[in-house]
């Protein structure tokens, strides 16, 4: 306000605005459910986050959804999974999460031939039963066999049957 020489005021104003500081993303919570998984299992990434604008997880996954959200995985060996996010201020925050993943190992539970001893022209069952294991052979067959099952032979003379089970890590 500003009065003249006849004593007369004059006003005009402006408003100045202050805007509250920027907040800074953070990582609320970043979770992997199971933290330890079979091969071939999987595990559900979950996070939240608080005033942040964008946010990634590596490992050829990318960008995903704030402030929160969940992404399954599939990992094939232990895998550490970092989730990154980002703030309006600039501000990136990191937080990361390991999934172990555990290697069954192949092996034959049982393999028997019933009867043992047979005349000539006379038949044996070879039955067997694998755990963790992706293929099995049985020498002498010439083809790949189920995991677990029975297959009647009828051998000449006589003969030795060697089952041999591959687990998914390559151990036999």
């Amino acid at each position: 306000t500003a009065y003249g020489s006849n004593g007369g005021p004059v006003s005009s104003s402006q408003t100045v605005t202050v805007n509250p500081p920027p907040q800074n993303c953070s990582i609320t919570n970043f979770n992997a459910n199971p933290t330890s998984i079979n091969s071939g299992g999987s595990s559900v990434l979950t996070w939240n986050t608080s005033n942040c604008i964008s946010a990634s997880i590596n490992q050829n996954i990318g960008n995903v959804n704030v402030p929160s959200g969940s992404y399954t995985v599939y990992p094939t060996q232990t895998t550490t999974y970092t989730l990154t996010a980002v703030g309006s201020s600039g501000n990136s925050v990191s937080s990361s999460k390991t999934v172990t993943v555990n290697q069954q190992n192949c092996s034959i539970t049982n393999f028997n031939a019933n009867p043992t001893s047979i005349n000539s022209g006379g038949s044996s069952v070879l039955t067997w039963n694998t755990s963790n294991c992706t293929s099995v052979t049985i020498s002498n067959l010439g083809y790949n066999v189920p995991t677990s099952g029975s297959q009647v032979v009828y051998p000449t003379v006589t003969t030795t049957y060697v089952l041999t089970a591959v687990g998914s890590n390559g151990g036999s």
